[in-house]
């Protein structure tokens, strides 16, 4: 896959995704926005994980499609690592390339409204609606040369890899 996607970093400067990247393995988190309940989740998910990921020499790059605001509001709300590499793609060209779900339903449908209110009721927050919001999250792992070698796509609002999950793919991959 070709990884030349034009970029905004934390700071708003222009740049390309590939320049991004670490010279390692690489975790790749798709999310639509910072003020989207699943990407609070994910983000939260991979946030535990960040000790051991980086004892296996295993970075992760962040890719959401809001504004650049947006990434600050995450990182702090979260406490997410200076480590972690943060980036905004408006365009979601890459969320489309990894064809990733991008449907209202599957968004919104009824499975993604349950979870949202068991979510609301574990005293999680969406603080934005914006539409459209069609577009699901996924997590990616690349090697040291970009090859996809594992993809979880979201299929509804809610459905996001578990900490195990991630661990299991890491470990599977990282010993081959």
């Amino acid at each position: 896959m070709n990884w030349e996607y034009g970029v905004l970093d934390e700071e708003g400067r222009e740049c390309v995704l590939s320049s991004l990247f670490p010279k390692s393995w690489c975790i790749l988190v798709l999310f639509r926005h910072s003020e989207c309940m699943e990407c609070n989740l994910l983000a939260h998910e991979l946030n535990e994980l960040q000790g051991h990921l980086r004892k296996w020499g295993v970075s992760i790059l962040g890719v959401g499609n809001g504004e650049v605001s947006s990434l600050h509001r995450l990182r702090t709300r979260l406490g997410i690592s200076r480590s972690v590499v943060l980036c905004s793609h408006v365009e979601r060209k890459v969320h489309k390339d990894l064809k990733l779900y991008d449907s209202f339903w599957r968004a919104w449908g009824l499975k993604a409204m349950w979870n949202t209110i068991k979510g609301f009721q574990q005293g999680h927050i969406q603080t934005s609606m914006g539409f459209p919001m069609g577009q699901q999250s996924g997590v990616v792992l690349l090697n040291p040369h970009r090859e996809i070698l594992w993809v979880h796509r979201s299929k509804f609002l809610g459905d996001i890899p578990t900490q195990s999950t991630i661990l299991e793919q890491v470990l599977l991959h990282i010993g081959e």
